[in-house]
């Protein structure tokens, strides 16, 4: 079910606000709707991690990945205690603070993503991001995760299969 969240970053030019009670109010059906339906959660949160936690806690069955993790080194604990995965895109290429967050988290809770079309990883920054770009991203985390690229696209590949049922 996804992508599904919190977002209080403001809207686009032309768009109106969503006020976070409604914002609030369709996660919480989201979440119903997931967990009914034993369906992992794609979480988008965009300043709003701490509520977007706070949410997820209510429903024990809850399971599924935060999408392009941002939360930094605070939010690690939080995600782990849910028993979510952590989601990482080609911004894991260029944000040194991110290379330094991921290296905190277990290999068994990262997911690879690629947020196609946006977030393309260097030397693609700029471009168009598309899904064969992921085995940049896959190097990156080999790199700072200090394993073969095998590694990570063997355990990467078995969280996916965990939390999709694949």
């Amino acid at each position: 079910m996804g992508e599904c969240g919190l977002d209080y970053s403001p809207a686009p030019p032309g768009e109106k606000d969503r006020p976070k009670n409604d914002q609030m109010e369709f996660f919480q059906k989201q979440i119903v709707l997931a967990t009914a339906n034993n369906l992992p959660l794609i979480v988008h949160t965009r300043k709003a991690f701490e509520d977007t936690v706070a949410v997820i806690k209510e429903f024990s069955k809850a399971r599924g990945v935060f999408h392009c993790y941002y939360a930094g080194k605070d939010g690690i604990k939080d995600v782990l205690d849910l028993d979510f995965f952590f989601g990482f895109d080609g911004n894991l290429t260029y944000d040194p603070g991110l290379q330094n967050v991921v290296k905190m988290i277990p290999l068994e809770k990262i997911l690879l993503e690629t947020d196609s079309p946006y977030l393309a990883p260097v030397p693609l920054r700029g471009s168009q991001n598309e899904p064969k770009n992921v085995i940049i991203v896959a190097a990156k985390l080999a790199e700072l995760k200090g394993v073969s690229l095998e590694e990570i696209e063997k355990v990467t590949s078995a969280n996916a299969s965990f939390l999709f049922w694949i």
